[in-house]
């Protein structure tokens, strides 16, 4: 008897596996489509131990890159930000000196005419 049951246990389980593993078509496969994601979405993820230390590593690889990556372009920006104040200084400074020559150059020749 024992025996027996075992062996309906058996074979219902695998006519409920050829049930859940047949396909329908049209648009019963649609509707199966979604039931299967639906219920493989409500799951919970099953990740080993592992797999959650790696992807923490991985993680803060990731934001350590970022931050260096930051402080590069902002060290970037600075020096060009002060390049471009020294151009404007040195562009200022040529603009004084060329006013300055053209006020001695008509002086000059004021006193030379």
């Amino acid at each position: 008897a024992l025996r027996a049951a075992l062996l309906r246990t058996k074979q219902m389980r695998t006519a409920d596996r050829r049930k859940d593993t047949t396909t329908p078509t049209g648009e019963s496969r649609k509707e199966w489509t979604a039931r299967i994601i639906a219920d493989e979405k409500s799951k919970p993820l099953e990740v080993d131990r592992r797999f959650i230390e790696d992807y923490q590593r991985d993680e803060r690889r990731a934001e350590t890159s970022l931050r260096e990556e930051t402080e590069r372009r902002l060290v970037t920006l600075r020096k060009a930000r002060e390049r471009l104040e020294r151009r404007d200084t040195a562009r200022e400074r040529k603009k004084e000196c060329d006013r300055i020559r053209k006020l001695m150059a008509e002086e000059r020749r004021r006193f030379d005419g």
